[in-house]
This record gives C-alpha cells, structure tokens and sequence, in this order.
C-alpha cells in the first residue's frame, strides 16, 4: 500500500513543471505561483471532501464510535456488518475506482 500510495502523490507534483513549461512556451508567461497555488488549494479541498464524505459514509452505515466501553470489550467485535462493510470499501473498492479513472486521465495527458 505505500508503493501504491506514494506515486499517487509524487505524479501529480512531478507532472506539474512540465505543465508550467507548456504554458510558458505557449503564452510566454511565468505563472508558477498561480499554478502551484492551485494545485496544493484544490488538493487540501479535495482531502478534506474526502474525509467528510468518508465520516457521512461510516455515520449512515451504523458505525459505533469508540468510547470507554467499546474499547474494554476483548474482542474488539462491537461494529456491525454494515460498518465493516463500509470501511472494506472506502479501504479497497473505492480507492480502486478512482486510481483506475485517474490512470485513464493521465494517459490523456
């Protein structure tokens, strides 16, 4: 998962310079900060919808949050299967997705 992890966050960063040397060439304007302004804004909004939507997510699937008794119980087996089910996909299914489309974007590039 940090391989995997990882190069979603360097190609992005290692793609932006070529993209502010194009723009360069075709306008013959240095606007770096524009660009990198942008791109680390849309990239913090991007996270925090994320989390939100992952927090909405877990609340409509009966997640039960931690608190002194759930965090005594031995087993650790207090969330229901919806929860469960909620956090496999938000882990596996949807992150998968969303690499796949992106992939599918940058081969455009």
């Amino acid at each position: 998962a940090g391989f995997g992890l990882a190069v979603g966050f360097m190609i992005p960063g290692a793609m932006l310079p070529d993209v502010i040397d194009l723009d360069e060439l075709r306008t013959g304007e240095r606007r770096e900060g524009a660009y990198f302004s942008m791109f680390y804004l849309t990239e913090k909004v991007g996270v925090a919808v994320a989390i939100s939507m992952s927090n909405y997510a877990l609340g409509l699937s009966g997640y039960i949050s931690p608190d002194d008794q759930t965090e005594s119980q031995r087993d650790n087996d207090y969330q229901p299967e919806s929860a469960r089910n909620a956090l496999r996909a938000m882990i596996g299914l949807v992150p998968s997705v969303l690499i796949f489309i992106s992939t599918l974007i940058v081969f455009l590039y």
